[in-house]
């Protein structure tokens, strides 16, 4: 929401048709000038820049710069490194899984939500509705929390907006602003459900660029670096720097992971073995595989929970509705049995 970032079904797209276009021999800025005309709809317009940089004589990490805003963290750190290693079509082959995993992972929460959703909104609806016609009836003295007629459902509408709008708000809130820092983000990943979510999401980042970056031969301190930042979670992306220093001071990988007080104590013991054996690239591509199934099967169980939640929120409105509604009615009775 309210983000210039590419969908991920079109970023899968444009990584599978650059790299049969380079795989196909050609140069990398004719490469992108046919993804300018005939890739996917959302890539176009970035596309055109980038291929008219191209045409320069710069290089895609340079050329990407202007247009950063347009792709994750992920996507420019591994383009970078790939590119300067001749890994390019490697890269962009496991970014096409990576982007079409995350797009069936949101495709999924969202058809499983949508139903309790609409529950939702047509209760508040059908409220709205009974509102107004309690202030039809003449001579009516029951209400909906005090309010009845076209005013009152009126009241109650812009209420709930209100509602929606505020969470919608502070959501952008926390995406755009709180989270810088990471204090947002680490909180987040202490949460039940989401938590382990997020946890999930940021470990698959971390290794699917780890595994390309250590294959292509980049130092594990520049590695480490751009692997945390291409996470997109904040928590793990400030103490990037932190972590670079780490390894540069002497500690090795398993040591510094251990530093950063965020990683499972069984991924770090993991990688220090396979930091022993030097096997750390297809460790880190085991484990980015092992985190995508997790995300996913994580991901089904937050959105079967989300739903619980919306159901439980219906039915405690409507509980709260027909008491409120029963004890007008009996008072209204009590009222009348006194005038008698």
């Amino acid at each position: 929401m309210f983000s210039s970032r590419l969908p991920n079904l079109a970023l899968a797209d444009h990584c599978r048709s650059l790299r049969y276009l380079i795989e196909s021999g050609l140069t990398l800025p004719k490469a992108m000038k046919q993804q300018a005309t005939k890739g996917p709809l959302a890539i176009r317009p970035v596309a055109k820049r980038l291929a008219a940089v191209l045409a320069e004589g710069e290089d895609l990490p340079t050329a990407l710069q202007d247009v950063a805003h347009y792709f994750p963290p992920i996507f420019l750190s591994l383009i970078a490194v790939a590119e300067e290693t001749g890994q390019l079509p490697i890269a962009l082959e496991e970014l096409e899984e990576y982007f079409r995993l995350q797009d069936r992972l949101w495709k999924n929460f969202i058809s499983q939500i949508t139903w309790p959703v609409i529950q939702f909104i047509g209760a508040v609806l059908v409220i709205a509705f009974l509102i107004y016609i309690l202030g039809v009836l003449p001579a009516n003295p029951i209400s909906v929390f005090g309010l009845k007629g076209e005013t009152g459902a009126m009241i109650f509408l812009g209420s709930v907006g209100g509602v929606v709008l505020f969470i919608f708000l502070g959501y952008w809130f926390m995406s755009h602003v709180a989270k810088k820092g990471g204090v947002i983000d680490k909180f987040l990943l202490g949460l039940p459900y989401l938590g382990g979510c997020l946890e999930a999401l940021a470990l698959s980042r971390f290794s699917l660029c780890m595994g390309i970056l250590v294959d292509a031969g980049a130092r594990i301190g520049d590695s480490l670096k751009l692997s945390l930042e291409a996470t997109s979670n904040h928590a793990f992306a400030e103490r990037a720097t932190q972590a670079k220093a780490h390894i540069e001071s002497g500690l090795t990988l398993e040591e510094a992971l251990r530093e950063m007080h965020l990683f499972p104590e069984e991924y770090i013991d993991i990688v220090g073995t396979a930091e022993i054996a030097a096997q750390e690239g297809k460790v880190f591509h085991q484990q980015a595989k092992y985190y995508n199934d997790t995300a996913t099967l994580r991901m089904k169980v937050l959105a079967t929970v989300a739903a619980k939640l919306v159901w439980l929120l219906v039915a405690i409105f409507i509980i709260a509705l027909i008491f409120n509604l029963a004890l007008q009615y009996i008072g209204t009775i009590n009222n009348a049995l006194q005038g008698l």
